[in-house]
């Protein structure tokens, strides 16, 4: 718990000290093995790309009787980028594309297309639909923008 309210605590920081426009995701996928649950930190540019790292988690106690260990992911991290496909200021759009290292061994990549709502500037709800080992995947998710649409903070240049 202390690791967690540190991460925050400095993620907060950073971002007032510097006026980064970061944003932090908390998402399920659910895929043909089971429920994952993961996280992200992201950093949006001003063309409206996102890049970031993600760390993902398989559900414990929700694995099917499919789950054989060559298609059991337990964890995947790795960096991850989102290209906006249709941007609004209420609905977007886009292409992503996470990268990374699965159950410590093996190298994998996974494309989806995101979609959100942003009922208030700072908040985005968005669902997904992706492919992982050739199979559906669908996502659910809620991100949080940290200092969206700031034009610097204090330590920032301008």
């Amino acid at each position: 718990m202390k690791t967690i309210f540190t991460t925050f605590a400095l993620v907060v920081i950073a971002t007032f000290a510097f006026g980064q426009d970061l944003s932090l995701k908390s998402y399920i996928e659910q895929t043909e093995v089971g429920p994952k649950v993961g996280s992200a930190l992201g950093f949006n540019t001003k063309s409206g790309i996102e890049i970031g790292g993600f760390f993902q988690k398989a559900v414990d106690g929700m694995l099917t009787e499919e789950s054989t260990p060559w298609n059991c992911e337990k964890e995947f991290y790795g960096a991850y980028f989102t290209y906006p496909v249709v941007s609004g200021q209420f609905f977007d759009l886009g292409f992503n594309v996470r990268t990374g290292v699965s159950n410590g061994e093996n190298f994998t990549i996974t494309p989806s297309l995101l979609t959100s709502v942003s009922p208030i500037k700072q908040v985005k709800v968005g669902a997904g639909l992706g492919v992982r080992a050739m199979r559906p995947t669908v996502q659910g998710m809620i991100t949080i923008r940290l200092n969206a649409g700031s034009k610097g903070g204090v330590l920032a240049s301008n």
